[in-house]
């Protein structure tokens, strides 16, 4: 039990880690976590199945801002330990993993808090250029959490899974049934949660097509997602945008196509010198600690005056303009990750202009970081979190529902490939382009085209998902003249799987329109459950 329990903790240490390395490339997703802990254990199969059921329920649990959700990664990784640990199925692993993903909250927390007690001594060290100081700090904030969620998976596996098992065994029937059937309802919560920020009344249709393509067409989220992309493409970039009669429009129509045309960019990434090359691909390097120590008075302050250094070491000569900058750099910010180094080039861009401008006003450089803050935020949570990872998802569920621990992998690398590369090539067009860069895309309406967009994929892919992975079939019957009939036969005739789509609906309504919180709401669907498998509908 103790080599378990030490494998356990290692995987959680090991994840949290790469996660906050990495800049949340989705490791700490329990379809990844799952699968992982499963490896550890020695049943990958069981492991990727507890992934896979957990990842529908918690697909709504994202952290946006400074919103703390029920911790997937802590929830999954122990849910699934104890499933494989005690023999039970899937189902089980929601039931062992939810109480601690609730738990797991307060871990955050506790960090956050935590790491805002030494934000003063990390302002000191950067008054006095101390960079490996300020680094010794952003890692001690990463290590904390890392070892709470390690020592947490150590000693809930040692102590607690001979109990777990011995009650587990103990459970009536009646209640193992239910189980097994909110482990079909859960993940309508997860859909509904991210539908909340998605469907409107004039976007819904796009959710409803991609429920039918699967429901009645029989095609796979991958189909979707690939009719969604072409969909996405013909309704943003081609409806209404045919031949003009007005001379002025068709002249701004080809000055936007030539502002962001590839060539237009190249020639704007050759115009920067080899010196500023290297200084971005050290940024683009150095903007990967910027989740370390994540809290509450600074949020990612810290990560990104550590992300500025090398521009500030290059730029700047003198100590002092060094550690203003760096000061600097250290107030409140948080964006989305991904693209956050767009931000960092174009703040780079505005400390080079400072530091030959003895006119320039430096406060500027962090009005505009704060202005771009909530725009680009926008159009990166909506992009990367509540479209490609979904899609991703979508991709890598459908492998690990069937015990292929590969689905996994699959979901990295969709997510991974496009968040990498754009996170790469931000530093330079923030750099490159400077602070017209936003003004100029605000301006061409291409953030509303690209949000538009993923939101269509998006959507349809939700429906998608609403189809082939929340389940709600009824067994009851009834007697016509001696003849008996089962209830989800004729509802089948009429529209398959209605009944998960109800149950999807009912819950977004219930978030949307009546604020219930989302424990609550999984909560019930426990206790529905119960009641149908009671009651004998099921």
């Amino acid at each position: 039990m103790f080599t378990q329990a030490l494998l356990v903790g290692l995987v959680l240490f090991g994840v949290w880690f790469v996660e906050k390395c990495l800049t949340t490339p989705m490791v700490f997703r329990p379809l990844v976590v799952g699968t992982l802990v499963g490896i550890a254990l020695g049943d990958p199969v069981m492991g990727a199945k507890c992934g896979a059921a957990l990842e529908v329920v918690f697909m709504g649990a994202i952290q946006i801002g400074a919103a703390v959700p029920p911790d997937a990664m802590l929830g999954a990784g122990i849910g699934t330990a104890l499933a494989i640990i005690t023999g039970k199925g899937p189902e089980v692993a929601f039931t062992l993993g939810f109480p601690i993903a609730v738990f797991g909250q307060s871990i955050k927390i506790v960090c956050f808090i935590v790491r805002s007690w030494y934000m003063g001594l990390a302002c000191k060290y950067a008054r006095e250029v101390q960079v490996g100081k300020m680094h010794a700090l952003n890692w001690f904030g990463l290590i904390l959490q890392c070892t709470i969620y390690g020592l947490v998976g150590f000693c809930t596996i040692y102590f607690g899974s001979s109990v777990v098992e011995n009650v587990l065994n103990n459970i009536p029937e009646v209640v193992m049934k239910s189980l097994e059937v909110a482990g079909g309802l859960l993940p309508a919560v997860g859909f509904a949660l991210l539908l909340q920020p998605m469907m409107t009344s004039k976007n819904s249709l796009y959710f409803f097509l991609g429920f039918i393509m699967v429901a009645f067409a029989s095609q796979s989220v991958l189909a979707v997602t690939a009719f969604g992309v072409v969909v996405a493409f013909i309704v943003v970039f081609e409806i209404g945008h045919g031949k003009s009669n007005d001379m002025s429009d068709e002249v701004e129509d080809k000055e936007l196509e030539r502002r962001f045309s590839m060539s237009n960019f190249t020639d704007k990434i050759k115009q920067i010198s080899p010196a500023e090359k290297k200084m971005l691909k050290n940024m683009f390097k150095a903007s990967f600690v910027m989740e370390h120590s994540y809290n509450y008075e600074r949020q990612q302050g810290l990560g990104f005056s550590l992300g500025m250094w090398p521009a500030i070491r290059e730029i700047y000569d003198n100590k002092e303009d060094q550690g203003d900058a760096l000061e600097r750099h250290l107030a409140v910010f948080n964006a989305t990750p991904h693209i956050e180094t767009l931000i960092m080039g174009i703040a780079a861009a505005m400390e080079k202009e400072a530091s030959i401008n003895p006119d320039f006003d430096k406060g500027s450089i962090n009005a505009v970081k704060v202005a771009l803050m909530g725009p680009l935020s926008g159009i990166g949570d909506s992009i990367f979190w509540g479209s490609l990872r979904v899609v991703a998802a979508g991709i890598g569920l459908s492998l690990c529902q069937a015990g292929n621990p590969l689905g996994a992998l699959v979901f990295l690398l969709v997510y991974n490939i496009p968040h990498l590369i754009i996170k790469y090539c931000c530093t330079f067009a923030g750099y490159a382009f400077g602070t017209d860069l936003m003004g100029n895309i605000q301006g061409s309406g291409v953030l509303d085209k690209i949000t538009k967009a993923a939101t269509i994929v998006g959507l349809m892919v939700i429906g998608a998902m609403t189809a082939s992975m929340v389940a709600l079939s009824l067994t009851g019957t009834f007697t016509v003249s001696g003849n008996e009939f089962v209830i989800q036969d004729y509802i089948d005739q009429m529209f398959p799987m209605l009944l998960p789509l109800l149950y999807t609906l009912l819950m977004f309504y219930l978030l949307q329109v009546k604020k219930m919180k989302a424990t609550t709401l999984l909560l019930l669907s426990i206790v529905i459950s119960f009641v149908l498998v009671v009651c004998g509908l099921i």
